[in-house]
């Protein structure tokens, strides 16, 4: 049985074929080229938004770092002073009726709920946290009149003033109260034995420094497109509170405001590593997603956006240089086509001078002059007349019925 490709083929003339065969070369090669360059755009793509979204969020890293060591450094420069109010450290000189440690200085200034030296410091305000039956209690702070700050509470365990005061270190952290932000820093006091019998809480209100920064970041986009956020661990580490971006209130959960899913997909990652990038898909739709923690802040910057709105330029820019190669492809084909007919025109022509005679004689009925030189103009024809002792008749009468 033969093959209706193989049939058209033998029938065309030379110069269709080698446009066919060109043609068909020339897409498949142009395929791969396309194919190739394709993937290579789109991985150089990615690579690019990758970049952009790790400088988008080291911007806001070293803005963030340098207003900690600013507030640091004047936190620590303003608890001598504290100090020399209070008369000097502060030391357990017996029990009050509560039977809490009552702490006093060497010059007899009681320290226990002395909310107006807690206050005595321009820009800071303190608490005192003393050491009973293992746990830390609030004895005195320039917020003791407001009820989540009241004297006598025991901080959480896993509390970073708690945690701090039991590793007897210097710490620094952001605390918001109210609605503005301090860095509070944590001075563990010591005895002769080395042993912490109490701690000192400054806070410094840095929502001057602070509150620009997150505005400005709940504006901007992420290279362009993402969307900007900063979240801090909740206390039992199993959550996230928003402090900034988005249309959700600062303190919410993150779990309260995200899919089961999300949720999940989202704390896997930020907690894997301290800064990354990724892809993830969440709710459906493939995300870029880029994060860095702030050292000092236990802060983590996360940005993310819809990968179509990323890869929307590049996309586009793929697609013209695809319909570029499809009309070089083409116009490269047509000129294979031209060529081969310029080329092969006057071979054409001895071929079907040489033919005619040996269609006349071969053939028994006369045909039309139409008929006769499309036949002599065949490569079928051409190929049977070209050898003077095979027989012309069949070939021929293939080429004129066809």
């Amino acid at each position: 049985m033969s093959n209706p490709i193989a049939a058209r083929m033998a029938r065309a003339t030379l110069g269709n074929q080698l446009f066919i065969a060109a043609t068909a070369v020339t897409v498949i090669v142009m395929a791969i080229l396309a194919g190739t360059i394709t993937w290579q755009n789109r991985q150089t793509a990615i690579s690019n938004v990758h970049d952009a979204n790790r400088a988008g969020l080291l911007g806001y890293e070293r803005t963030l770092l340098l207003v900690y060591r600013i507030a640091r450094e004047r936190g620590l420069s303003l608890y001598p002073v504290l100090e020399r109010y209070m008369g000097g450290t502060p030391e357990v000189s017996g029990q009050t009726a509560e039977g809490w440690p009552q702490l006093s200085t060497a010059n007899g200034t009681i320290i226990n709920a002395n909310q107006a030296l807690m206050r005595s410091v321009t820009g800071v305000v303190s608490e005192v946290y003393a050491q009973a039956d293992g746990q830390w209690l609030r004895i005195a702070s320039a917020y003791q009149d407001q009820p989540d700050y009241a004297l006598g509470q025991a901080l959480p365990a896993g509390s970073p003033i708690a945690t701090a005061l039991s590793q007897g270190q210097t710490a620094d952290f952001p605390d918001l109260v109210g609605d503005k932000w301090h860095l509070a820093t944590v001075l563990p006091l010591k005895n002769a034995q080395g042993q912490v019998y109490a701690g000192v809480v400054s806070r410094l209100d840095i929502s001057a420094q602070i509150d620009p920064v997150l505005q400005d970041l709940a504006q901007v986009q992420l290279a362009g497109h993402g969307q900007l956020f900063i979240l801090r661990p909740s206390a039992n580490g199993q959550d996230w509170l928003r402090v900034a971006g988005g249309t959700e209130r600062a303190g919410q959960l993150l779990s309260a405001s995200s899919s089961a899913a999300a949720f999940s997909a989202l704390h896997h990652i930020l907690g894997s590593a301290p800064a990354g990038v990724e892809q993830l898909d969440i709710d459906g739709s493939e995300k870029f997603i880029s994060w860095k923690t702030i050292a000092g802040w236990n802060w983590v910057v996360y940005g993310y956006g819809d990968v179509h709105d990323y890869l929307g330029a590049s996309t586009r820019q793929m697609q013209l240089q695809l319909v570029l190669m499809l009309v070089g492809t083409l116009a490269i084909a047509l000129l294979v086509r031209w060529l081969a007919r310029s080329t092969l025109a006057p071979v054409q022509t001895v071929v079907a001078r040489a033919c005619t005679p040996w269609a006349a004689a071969t053939w028994p009925t006369p045909l039309p002059p139409a008929r006769l030189q499309a036949a002599t103009k065949s490569t079928c024809c051409s190929r049977a007349c070209a050898a003077p002792k095979a027989p012309c008749v069949t070939p021929l009468a293939r080429c004129v019925t066809a």
